[in-house]
């Protein structure tokens, strides 16, 4: 059994891997994501580490391919689901939980899923394809030839969001991207800042001091 260890003041406590999903795989499936059930799996981003859990599909969602989407830069951290044929074919309806991993979050910053990323390619041009979104957290959305992105980056602030994708059936859906923004705000000055900061008052102290001589 893997074990981690975490440190909480100033002790060293051993966790299971039970209490942890597995890194996400590049390429799985949905029916792989949907087994790992509440551990899920995680993407470890720079500063921070997103879980993704509670998979649940229905429909033509049941046999589709899953790749991992990962931006590190951005903070960026999903998936892009895709029929093993080259289109969804009939209606789906696919669900998740996305989470900051709790002890996760680089010290002393501030780790929250501040927006969310939504994107389908629907073809042809007069498809009537559509995919309708409901979140826990953020406003719900639709997915159309004439609206294919959903990108809502800032408008949220929370540490879990559950979200629910249903497709019309439409055959003309080629692919659902489907992912959060993950920020990590700094929660102190960086050394530089602090570098000046006291270069500025030594600065003032040496003014003082030639005022009083």
């Amino acid at each position: 059994m893997k074990v981690r260890a975490l440190l909480l003041g100033g002790g060293l406590v051993l966790l299971s891997s039970s209490s942890f999903g597995s890194t996400c795989l590049n390429n799985t499936t949905v029916a792989a994501l949907q087994l790992l059930g509440a551990n899920g799996c995680d993407v470890i981003l720079a500063n921070q580490t997103v879980t993704f859990s509670n998979f649940n599909a229905s429909g033509s969602a049941l046999n589709a391919s899953a790749v991992l989407d990962m931006d590190s830069g951005i903070g960026l951290a999903g998936f892009t689901f895709t029929d093993p044929g080259s289109h969804f074919n009939s209606v789906f309806a696919l669900s998740y939980t996305a989470a900051i991993q709790p002890g996760s979050c680089a010290a002393n910053f501030s780790c929250a899923i501040t927006g969310v990323f939504e994107q389908s390619a629907l073809t042809p041009q007069d498809s009537t394809g559509s995919i309708t979104l409901s979140e826990s957290a953020g406003s719900p959305a639709a997915l159309t030839v004439s609206h294919q992105t959903d990108n809502l980056d800032g408008t949220i602030n929370v540490q879990t969001i559950s979200k629910t994708a249903t497709y019309n059936g439409a055959p003309s859906l080629i692919s659902f991207e489907s992912a959060v923004f993950a920020t990590a705000t700094t929660s102190v000055p960086e050394p530089l800042s602090l570098s000046l900061v006291g270069s500025g008052l030594i600065a003032l102290g040496v003014v003082r001091r030639k005022k009083r001589l």
